[in-house]
């Protein structure tokens, strides 16, 4: 399945999926070679650009490089076993059991049931990862990346592209609170107009304020 895959993070990706759980468990197996035990505190996380360096020098530290790898293919294989089963077919990356993005609120841990569902926005399937260019972070639950993205066209400001995340609203009684999650999610944009008219003929509501 890795040699016939296209090394796209797509979401929808079963290799994918094997891959970032292979490349998690080299980087967990791989550090006490290279790192004083007395130091493997510092060490919260290794960049894969220096745990590619330590795989393609072919340190002593790391004698046999093809069963070390194998070894971590087969070991990342069986933690996702026991994390989606045992239907290999159900192990695509993108999942609410494995990278997705859930958006908590500050009070999510403070409230009930009913009103955490109202607060919390998500889960949706994600791709991509910690080092690609869509960051998505290297945790399960998306922790990081962009939330906000605009691309300006100074030449004409009426095909600027926008998107934000989950919603442009604060208040969770809104249908603006929620309603820019699903395409934020799935990396698409939307207009965002500059002249009066393209204003004027997007607008779903207006609100006047009149000072007494």
């Amino acid at each position: 399945m890795l040699l016939d895959w296209n090394f796209v993070l797509d979401k929808n990706s079963v290799a994918a999926g094997i891959y970032v759980a292979w490349e998690k468990k080299i980087g967990e197996k791989i550090v006490p070679l290279f790192v004083p035990s007395n130091a493997l505190g510092v060490y919260k996380s290794i960049p894969i650009t220096r745990v590619i360096e330590w795989l393609t020098t072919l340190r002593p530290e790391l004698r046999d490089r093809n069963a070390f790898l194998v070894k971590c293919l087969e070991e990342a294989v069986v933690d996702l076993t026991k994390k989606l089963g045992a239907d290999m077919n159900q192990w695509q990356y993108g999942q609410a059991s494995y990278h997705h993005v859930l958006i908590k609120h500050p009070l999510s841990n403070a409230v009930d049931e009913a009103t955490r569902k109202k607060l919390e926005v998500g889960p949706l399937p994600r791709g991509g990862y910690g080092s690609t260019p869509g960051m998505t972070g290297n945790s399960d639950s998306q922790m990081s990346g962009a939330s906000f993205r605009i691309v300006v066209d100074t030449k004409d400001w009426d095909l600027s592209m926008f998107t934000n995340t989950p919603g442009q609203s604060g208040n969770p009684d809104s249908p603006y609170y929620r309603n820019l999650f699903p395409m934020w999610a799935n990396d698409q944009h939307f207009p965002v107009y500059f002249t009066k008219e393209k204003i004027k003929m997007s607008a779903a509501e207006t609100l006047t304020l009149t000072p007494e």
